[in-house]
């Protein structure tokens, strides 16, 4: 190769490298930086060399093809979380069966009253009756789910977003999760808008 054809090829490797920069894929700049020295199309790389009758395509990671971690496939991959993880304590001293006390109307007794069929109207029904019938003064989301808990209904995967949904629709105060409050409107779904289970 002459002085004058490695300075030309020089001179198109420099700006070639200039030119691809302006890409933020690694992988487009590797494409682009082949194409521009007419090189042709960088070469994908591969697991192993690929047989002849086995394309780079057909070939599939070991973590892939066994499900494992790479250690010959005896772990399987970890999953990604697809929610948030929640965290409540069941409050023991939560009796939603009595019917003396503080407690004019056991929940259960409300509840054949007053069903709620959704789980927003749930935990509408929940705050209603910690604070009109037990009156809690400060009700907080831990009973909100010991009362989810302790009927069997099933736990909202997010039950800070349900409660806060219902806040939105003004059914409760949802601001404070250590302070939830039951608003008119709420007051009013509870006693005039839900009937009991058994009615149409």
């Amino acid at each position: 190769m002459s002085d004058g054809d490695f300075e030309l090829r020089l001179d198109r490797v420099t700006r070639a490298a200039e030119a691809v920069k302006l890409l933020d894929n690694p992988e487009l700049q590797a494409e682009a930086f082949h194409y521009l020295l007419d090189s042709g199309p960088a070469k994908k790389p591969s697991v192993r060399d690929a047989s002849p009758d086995e394309s780079v395509e057909d070939q599939v990671e070991p973590d892939s093809a066994s499900g494992g971690n790479g250690n010959n496939g005896t772990k399987p991959p970890r999953k990604k979380s697809t929610g948030k993880k929640q965290s409540f304590t069941f409050d023991k001293d939560l009796n939603i069966y009595v019917t003396s006390g503080v407690t004019s109307t056991p929940f259960k007794a409300l509840v054949a009253k007053h069903y709620p069929k959704t789980q927003e109207h749930r935990a509408v029904v929940a705050v209603y009756w910690l604070k009109k019938e037990r009156e809690t003064p400060a009700v907080k989301i831990d009973q909100v789910y010991t009362v989810f808990k302790t009927m069997e209904w099933p736990v909202p995967a997010d039950l800070a977003n349900t409660l806060a949904q219902a806040g939105t629709k003004g059914f409760i105060d949802s601001k404070k999760r250590d302070d939830i409050g039951i608003t008119t409107h709420g007051e009013n779904l509870v006693e005039h808008v839900l009937k009991p289970e058994t009615s149409e």
